[in-house]
């Protein structure tokens, strides 16, 4: 096992015990490690997200994004960011993204139904 990853291990204990900071820290540290490593670069946005650091988090799940254009998680975590920011039509595209690569991602159709309700409007079919 690579030192990424359990940088990565110990990072996800920092963000279950709300220690944030040394989760990113740790976080930093795997990407460090390798630059690839798509769930560090999630976990880390989520992490950025929790702290309310927004412009952070986008970054971090549009390099996982980028590394994996199928990251369904990335795509639904950057879209719960653009509705922390009332960004809501970003916020839409990327919940429909995530759909679009898993229908059966139940967490997108929420948020995704959640911003139709925001702005009173009903999706198209």
């Amino acid at each position: 096992m690579g030192m990424q990853y359990l940088y990565a291990y110990r990072a996800r204990i920092h963000y279950d015990l709300k220690q944030y900071h040394e989760a990113i820290d740790d976080y930093t540290h795997a990407i460090q490690l390798d630059s690839r490593y798509v769930e560090a670069y999630n976990n880390r946005g989520a992490v950025y997200h929790s702290l309310g650091q927004y412009h952070d988090a986008i970054a971090d799940f549009t390099d996982a994004i980028r590394l994996d254009p199928q990251h369904v998680t990335a795509y639904n975590n950057r879209g719960a960011v653009y509705h922390s920011l009332g960004q809501y039509h970003d916020a839409i595209a990327d919940f429909t993204d995530a759909i679009r690569l898993d229908p059966q991602y139940t967490l997108a159709y929420n948020y995704r139904g959640s911003v139709y309700e925001i702005l009173s409007i009903r999706p198209i079919r």
